[in-house]
């Protein structure tokens, strides 16, 4: 008669399969949650980075007519056309690249009130990153006749 060592240790191909379904299950949510926390920290640094670029255009026109060289609304439509943007369904614009990402950037002009004094000129940027939200600041520029 054939005796049968039923005290073996080990698992069973049922338990196995079961163990690699769980780990799969497992590794699949965790890397579905890794890929959403990567693809909304692009879409935030994109942002960030639109912010910036958006900060950084009005920086360089408060300080340009600061130190004289944007005196009236048509100096600052030369100084924003001698910053390589293009008017283009009334308001202005020009592509950004940083670190392989576009931005589109535009200025859009407004003269909000004017006078024999001078005038109040809003002055609105849109960036819109690649694949991010557009971003919008603005601020207002009095320039004195």
């Amino acid at each position: 008669m054939i005796k049968i060592n039923k005290s073996k240790k080990g698992f069973t191909l049922v338990e196995v399969i079961i163990a690699m379904v769980l780990i799969m299950g497992t590794v699949a949510i965790f890397s579905t949650v890794a890929y959403s926390s990567i693809k909304v920290g692009n879409s935030n640094k994109q942002s960030l980075e639109g912010s910036i670029i958006a900060q950084n255009y009005l920086e360089v026109i408060k300080s340009n007519k600061e130190s004289g060289s944007i005196k009236d609304f048509a100096t600052l439509e030369s100084f924003i056309k001698t910053s390589d943007f293009t008017l283009t369904e009334g308001r202005y614009f020009k592509t950004h690249i940083k670190d392989n990402i576009k931005y589109d950037v535009y200025i859009r002009l407004t003269i909000t009130e004017s006078s024999e004094v001078g005038e109040l000129i809003d002055i609105i940027m849109e960036v819109k990153p690649q694949d991010g939200k557009l971003i919008k600041m603005g601020t207002k520029l009095y320039l004195v006749n």
